[in-house]
Order: structure tokens, then C-alpha cells, then sequence
């Protein structure tokens, strides 16, 4: 007589105990995981990498916002007190103080209001905040030093020497830009300083033909998308919108445990590959020196972390060829019009968020800063001046990331869930689930995360209205390339 832990012949065990060593695998992965994030700060690697702390991140947003400042200060240098320009840079100081004086102290925040300060005549103030970025990173100390010499009238005057001009160019190139006059002044060479203040201009000057480029787009698609809800509106009021049949679940052959495999695995690979890129460019001076090799190792790691997720997602859609691609979403009778579907759909994101910047301001509440709502790290092209580099991350943020990150969230996870949820649980999920992966980087803000989960919500209505990738793709790459086209003429000018 057979003991009662055999099956009988011709029985097949239970779903549940055929699947208790995949749920014990996805246990000790998020063991693993958590581990990694809880020891996050002993990970190898440059701080500036994506597993770096936070206090090496750099002011993004305030850098824009003070430049537009300095800007608009000028070209109306007679604009009184409460002008739009001072407005801009108040708000810039503000956000790096926040940076600054937080529990975990920025040094590039802490270098910036030292060189502010300095220029505006507090000096006290200057070379306090120059000494406290000197003591958060020591990597920089001669680069602190010598601007504390630049804006320290008593020194002692010394010599122009390559030396210094190596480490200013230390900071990102704007930053050099803006302190190279005062250097050059403070060292004698006047002819050299007007050179420089010459260049700084004319960088200011394309920095502000772009970003009206890219206000200009802005302003069209909160125009397109204003029209689009009040139309919207207008057609609900005349007419009787006609009763909608439930929607149904999505029926795809993958399962919500395979939703978490995908998850789990992704948040592994993304902690342990982002750790083995940083020590591979920290390890590897040759490597990490040079912008075009940089570019092309966070390439490969992006595309290696998230490669395997969408190999598995392949596997479990228990389809080939054709079949498979069009269980994950690539579907589309009329392809035009789904991606034009798709940037309506942008369009419409950015006019609410206009309706409700409006609507903070008319209540008094203003903010202290556009929500940043990158959905890749901006770091990794925020210091990069080559055009090759600059070419891989434009096709790597704009191109490929959209692809590939609309099939694992749009195209697997979100039928995955959709399969027993209903429509309003699986579209907020998977924004949570799609804003909590970005926010694994530790230099990622509450604001950020909070605007990504924005997005993630109106690309899974938008899959949700067409079961379709297409539009999902459209409205991800356009945004993706604003926040590119904007943080890469930071960069370059």
C-alpha cells in the first residue's frame, strides 16, 4: 500500500503545490533584494551612479531654474524685486538650501550656494558653504579650496596655473562656465576674463533660445490637452453619453504569480547589475573617465536588467513567434492612429496638470518646484557634453527604454493583474508598482515619484482603452524626450 505523501497514478498535484518552489524562489529573491537595499550604501561604485547616495546627486532642477533666473535678470536688469527673474532665483537658492542643510547634506548643493553667496557679497556665507561641501566630500577638496581663494578678497594674489583650470572644470560645465570669468579677474588676466564672460553669455543666451523651444511644446500640448477635456466635457453635457458594456478581463495566459516573478526579478536584477556597473566604472579608471564608454556601460546594464525580465515575460506567455508579441500588447488595427491616440493622451496629462497648477495658485498655494517627471535618472546626462554620448542616451531614454519598459509594465504586468482585477485596482497598481522601480535609486525625490506614478496611470488607461502598446509608446518617448531635450542643453550649453 502506497504511503499517503504518492499520488495516486494518472494525478497531477495540486496548482498550489506546484507552485510552492517558484513562491519559495520569489521569497528568498525579495529576501535578497531587501538585503541589497538595506545595505545599499556599502554597494561598489562612483557616487554619481544610479546606486550612489544621495548626497552626491546634483541640483537638476534648481541648476534650470537659477539659469533661466540669471537669464531673465539680464536681459530686464531694472525689473523690480518681485519679477519673475528674481522670483526664479529665489526658488533655485531655496531648493539647494533644502538640499544642503538636510540630514544628509548635498556637497554639489553645498558648492553651489558657496559660489552664490560669494558672488552676491556674502561672503561669511560663501565660505561656510564652501567648507561644508569640502567636509560632506572630500574627493573635491583642491577644487574648494580654490574657489575659496577666487572669492576671498584678502588672499594672497597668486599666479594663472593649468592646475587650477583642470580643477574647475571639476563642476559641471555650466559651473565652470559661470565661475571662469571670476577666476581669470581674480588672477589678473582681464582679457582672458572677458573672453570668458563673453562664452557664459553665449551659453546663457542658447540655454534660453532651447528652453523656450521646449515651454513652446509644453505650451501647445497643456493647449491641445485643455481643448480635449473641455470638449470632453461639452459632449457630456449635449449629449447622452451612451451606456459602455463592463469591460472585460484580459484573458492572457499568464497568471498574477508570474506578475511577481517579473517584479521580484527586476528589482534583483536592477540592485545587483546598477552595483556591478558602478564598480565596473570605479574599478576601471579608463573606463569611467571616458563619457562615450560611461554611455555605452549604463546602456548595457539598463538593457541586462531589464532584458531578462521581458525574456521571461516571452517564456511565460507559453507563446511564439507572431503570437507572443501580440499577447503583449503589439496589436493594432489603425497604428497611426493609436500613436496619435497616445500623444492626445500625453497632451491631456500635462493640461490636467496645468488645471491643477491653476487651481494651487487660486487657493494661495504655491509650489516650490515643477514636479520632475523623468521616468530615467537624469544624472546620467546631466554632466555629459560629447555628442556620442549624448546620441547613445537619446536613443537608450527616448528609443529604447519606452519599448521596452511599456512590454514588461503595459504588456505583461498589467494584463497580469488585469486578469483578476478590475480595471481602477490594476491601473493604480501598476502606476505603484511602475513609480515604486524608479524610486529605487536613493537620489530619487517624493516629487519624482509621485509624477512618474502620474504617468504610470495614464499609460495603463491608455492600454486599458486600446489594448494596444502603441499609444502607451507615443506618450512614453514624448515625454522621455522633453525631460532628454531639456537636461541635455543644460548639459551641452
Amino acid at each position: 500500500m502506497q504511503g499517503p505523501s504518492m499520488l495516486e497514478p494518472g494525478l497531477s498535484r495540486s496548482p498550489a503545490t506546484s507552485n510552492l518552489p517558484r513562491i519559495a524562489f520569489l521569497v528568498a529573491l525579495a529576501a535578497a533584494s531587501a538585503t541589497i537595499l538595506v545595505n545599499i550604501k556599502e554597494l561598489p561604485g562612483p557616487e554619481s551612479e544610479e546606486m550612489g547616495s544621495r548626497a552626491a546627486a546634483r541640483p537638476i532642477q534648481a541648476d534650470l531654474l537659477y539659469r533661466i533666473g540669471l537669464l531673465l535678470d539680464a536681459r530686464y536688469p531694472a525689473a523690480p524685486p518681485d519679477s519673475r527673474a528674481h522670483e526664479l532665483l529665489e526658488m533655485a537658492v531655496a531648493m539647494y538650501e533644502r538640499q544642503a542643510l538636510g540630514a544628509n547634506p548635498s556637497a554639489p548643493a553645498l558648492l553651489r550656494l558657496g559660489i552664490i553667496y560669494s558672488k552676491r557679497g556674502y561672503l561669511k556665507q560663501g565660505q561656510a558653504h564652501l567648507i561644508q561641501s569640502l567636509q560632506s566630500s572630500h574627493d573635491h577638496a583642491e577644487l574648494c579650496l580654490l574657489l575659496s581663494y577666487i572669492y576671498d578678497a584678502t588672499a594672497s594674489p597668486r599666479q594663472q596655473s593649468p592646475a587650477d583650470l583642470a580643477h574647475l572644470r571639476q563642476m559641471d560645465s555650466w559651473l565652470t562656465a559661470y565661475v571662469l570669468p571670476d577666476y581669470y579677474w581674480r588672477v589678473g588676466a582681464d582679457e582672458q576674463a572677458a573672453l570668458a564672460e563673453a562664452d557664459w553669455q553665449q551659453r546663457q543666451t542658447h540655454l534660453g533660445v532651447a528652453a523656450a523651444l521646449i515651454g513652446l511644446v509644453y505650451t501647445l500640448l497643456t493647449l491641445t490637452g485643455l481643448a480635449i477635456i473641455l470638449w470632453a466635457l461639452v459632449r457630456r453635457l449635449i449629449t447622452k453619453p451612451a451606456l459602455r458594456p463592463a469591460a472585460l478581463p484580459l484573458r492572457v495566459p499568464w497568471q498574477v504569480l508570474d506578475v511577481a516573478e517579473a517584479v521580484l526579478l527586476l528589482v534583483f536584477l536592477i540592485l545587483v547589475v546598477a552595483g556591478a556597473g558602478g564598480a565596473l566604472l570605479s574599478a576601471v579608471p579608463t573606463i569611467g573617465e571616458s563619457e562615450v564608454a560611461t554611455a555605452l556601460v549604463r546602456a548595457g546594464t539598463y538593457l541586462l536588467y531589464l532584458g531578462i525580465p521581458i525574456l521571461v515575460a516571452l517564456w511565460r506567455t507559453r507563446s511564439r513567434g507572431r503570437q507572443a508579441w501580440r499577447l503583449l500588447g503589439f496589436r493594432a488595427r489603425r497604428p497611426l492612429t493609436a500613436i496619435a491616440t497616445g500623444l492626445a493622451g500625453y497632451a491631456v496629462l500635462i493640461g490636467g496638470a496645468g488645471l491643477a497648477l491653476l487651481a494651487l495658485k487660486l487657493l494661495g498655494v504655491s509650489p516650490e518646484a515643477p514636479p520632475n517627471s523623468q521616468p530615467t535618472p537624469t544624472e546620467m546626462i546631466s554632466s555629459t557634453s560629447s555628442p556620442a554620448a549624448l546620441a547613445i542616451y537619446f536613443a537608450l531614454i527616448v528609443i529604447v527604454a519606452p519599448i521596452l519598459e511599456e512590454i514588461l509594465f503595459r504588456g505583461f504586468i498589467y494584463p497580469g493583474l488585469r486578469r483578476t482585477l478590475a480595471p481602477f485596482a490594476a491601473v493604480v497598481l501598476t502606476a505603484a508598482l511602475f513609480a515604486t522601480i524608479h524610486a529605487i535609486q536613493p537620489s530619487s525625490a517624493p516629487e519624482q515619484v509621485m509624477a512618474i506614478a502620474a504617468i504610470g496611470v495614464l499609460l495603463a488607461i491608455l492600454y486599458e482603452r486600446s489594448r494596444s502598446l502603441l499609444p502607451c509608446i507615443a506618450a512614453h518617448s514624448l515625454n522621455n524626450c522633453l525631460v532628454f531635450c531639456l537636461v541635455a542643453a543644460q548639459a551641452v550649453f
